[in-house]
C-alpha cells in the first residue's frame, strides 16, 4: 500500500526498528541531564530538571524551587539517568516525601518508584513494569547477554563484549549480533568515541538486572576484574594488540583496576 502511494508518510513509534524499506530511524534517548554543579541557569534550561520541577509542583504546588532545591532536582535527574517516567514518578513523590528523601531513595529506586498514574497503561504506572515489559520480550538469547554485560565498564567496546560473552570464537559474530538488538531495543546504550563504537548500560538497567535476576554487584564486579587481569597479565611482557588496547581503553574503573591487578600478578611471577 505504501509503494502505491509514494507521497505519503507515517509516523510511528516503536521500542524497535520496523525493519522496513525507506524507514527512517530516530533514536529517542533519555534527557539530557544537568552537570554536577550546574549554575542554576542551566538548570532552568534543562529538560530533565524542567520536567522534574513541572511535575513535583503538581505534587506539592506550595514547593520554592530555590538554588539548593534544584540542585537536588538535578542529583534525583542524574540517579535515574534522565529517563521521562523515573523523573515523573520520583517528582510525584514530592506530596509525601522531602527531595533529600527521594534522592536517598531512589538506591533502591524500584522499590521507591512504585506508585503511578492509574489511568495509564499497566506497563508505564512503575518503573518495574516498563522495564518488565521490555525485558519480556527478549528471547532468552538477548536476555543471556544482557546479564552478562551487567558487570561491563560503562563505556567498553564491542570486541570486549565478543571476548567475555562468547563460548568459544564461532559465538563471537552472535554475541555482536545480540549487542545490536538491545541496542535497537533501548537497553544498551552505543555512542561513536574517536572513530569506535562504545556501549554502555544505564545504571538504571544494571540495577534492574540486578533485581531481576538476583546478580546484586560486588562479587560479580570483582569477578570480571579478575578474569580481565588473568587475561591481560600475559601481554604485560610484550606491546598490547589491537584487541586488548581496544579493551581496555578509556578511563573506566574497571579497566584501571584489572591493569593494577594484572601488574600485580606480573610482579608476583616475576618475584616468582
Amino acid at each position: 500500500a505504501l509503494g502505491r502511494q509514494p507521497s505519503l508518510r507515517v509516523l510511528a513509534t516503536s521500542r524497535e526498528p520496523l525493519g522496513l524499506p525507506g524507514e527512517t530511524r530516530w533514536t529517542v534517548e533519555p534527557l539530557a541531564v544537568p552537570d554536577e554543579g550546574a549554575p542554576e541557569v542551566e538548570l532552568a534550561a534543562n529538560d530533565a530538571a524542567r520536567l522534574f520541577v513541572q511535575r513535583g509542583g503538581a505534587a506539592r504546588p506550595a514547593v520554592d524551587f530555590d538554588s539548593k532545591a534544584m540542585q537536588e532536582a538535578a542529583e534525583i535527574c542524574r540517579r535515574v539517568d534522565g529517563i521521562p517516567l523515573a523523573i515523573e514518578l520520583a517528582a510525584a513523590l514530592m506530596g509525601t516525601m522531602s527531595l533529600r528523601e527521594i534522592r536517598d531513595g531512589l538506591a533502591a529506586r524500584f522499590e521507591l518508584l512504585r506508585e503511578g498514574y492509574r489511568t495509564a497503561p499497566v506497563r508505564q504506572q512503575t518503573l518495574m513494569g516498563a522495564f518488565d515489559w521490555s525485558y519480556a520480550l527478549l528471547d532468552d538469547r538477548d536476555k543471556l547477554l544482557l546479564q552478562q554485560l551487567r558487570p561491563f565498564p560503562l563505556d567498553f567496546r564491542g570486541r570486549a563484549a565478543e571476548i567475555f560473552c562468547a563460548a568459544d570464537q564461532t559465538d563471537e559474530p552472535a554475541i555482536r549480533r545480540g549487542l545490536g538488538r538491545l541496542v535497537d531495543r533501548s537497553l544498551v546504550q552505543m555512542h561513536e568515541r574517536d572513530g569506535h563504537a562504545t556501549y554502555g548500560l544505564l545504571s538504571t538497567i544494571q540495577q534492574f538486572i540486578w533485581e531481576r535476576t538476583g546478580w546484586h554487584g560486588g562479587f560479580e564486579d570483582r569477578a570480571f576484574v579478575v578474569q580481565l587481569a588473568w587475561h591481560t597479565e600475559p601481554r604485560l611482557r610484550g606491546t598490547l594488540d589491537d584487541m586488548w588496547s581496544a579493551l581496555l581503553d578509556g578511563p573506566t574503573d574497571v579497566s584501571r583496576a584489572a591493569l593494577d591487578l594484572a601488574y600485580g600478578l606480573h610482579d608476583l611471577e616475576a618475584g616468582a
